[in-house]
């Protein structure tokens, strides 16, 4: 079970907020708390992990310890069910399928990301140490992706769960375009910097007004539907109200995996 695959999955997800959770968790959610709880353990044993994540911040990487401590007995207690471990190593297989799936989707759209110059240096506002940090970056996820492609069973199974992830994305970028409109979030996200909130406030006019072309293609909205991810474009027709023509040229002519990377990027940046 690879950490990498399973951290980017999971991250990926909260895209969409869970439903229905009533505190008790089916079988197949079981086995997928598992794996949450097994890959934390992980992490926390993997000291350059644990001090890339906290920033090497003693406090939080007491807390991160702490929490997987709390894992590790939660997941022992898990793992003396025999008959769940044995359901869950069906459910499982399927949960990695789908993870790798998710990984060669955002690997992709990175790549894609990385290959765009004009975006990327627009991106990370002309810093030529961060292009660079990207460039190398992406030159290891294009390895990372050719590995994926290479397997023949994992492409046959791909196809459904790449639809998934371009539902995902749409309300991802969603949620950047509400960002402009919640000035407490904004607030907070900028922490006063003027510069940085004038940023965050193009880059959600240029999400919102993504999201309204793919609000467009009736057959992505029909999928996404059929799989209960929904998205509003109230919040999107504020946030573009105010774009003028030329832009919205400009913003056609880019691909939905460019500008969703490169603001993904620039969240990252200014978090």
């Amino acid at each position: 079970m690879q950490y990498s695959t399973l951290f980017v999955s999971f991250l990926f997800s909260t895209a969409v907020a869970a439903q229905g959770y009533n505190g008790t968790l089916t079988e197949t959610q079981t086995c997928k708390e598992m794996l949450k709880l097994n890959a934390l353990v992980q992490l926390a044993n993997n000291q350059t992990k644990v001090d890339a994540i906290t920033g090497n911040n003693a406090t939080r990487a007491a807390s991160l310890q702490a929490q997987a401590s709390a894992a590790s007995v939660k997941l022992t207690e898990l793992q003396s069910n025999t008959t769940l471990m044995a359901d869950c190593a069906v459910i499982d297989s399927a949960i990695m399928t789908n993870s790798s799936c998710t990984q060669q989707f955002l690997l992709q759209k990175f790549v894609d990301f990385a290959a765009n110059e004009t975006l990327v240096t627009a991106t990370v506002n002309n810093d030529m140490t961060k292009v660079a940090e990207i460039e190398l970056k992406a030159s290891d996820a294009a390895k990372k992706l050719q590995t994926l492609q290479s397997n023949a069973t994992l492409q046959a199974a791909c196809p459904a769960v790449f639809m998934a992830d371009e539902c995902k994305m749409v309300v991802a970028l969603q949620k950047i375009a509400d960002l402009a409109m919640d000035d407490t979030k904004l607030s907070k996200i900028a922490k006063g910097n003027s510069t940085k909130e004038a940023n965050i406030k193009a880059a959600a006019s240029v999400a919102g007004m993504q999201v309204m072309m793919l609000e467009a293609n009736a057959t992505l909205m029909a999928e996404c539907q059929s799989m209960g991810i929904a998205v509003s474009n109230a919040a999107t027709e504020k946030s573009t109200s105010s774009t003028t023509a030329k832009s919205t040229a400009s913003i056609n002519k880019m691909s939905l995996t460019a500008l969703f990377m490169g603001l993904l990027a620039l969240g990252m940046a200014t978090l």
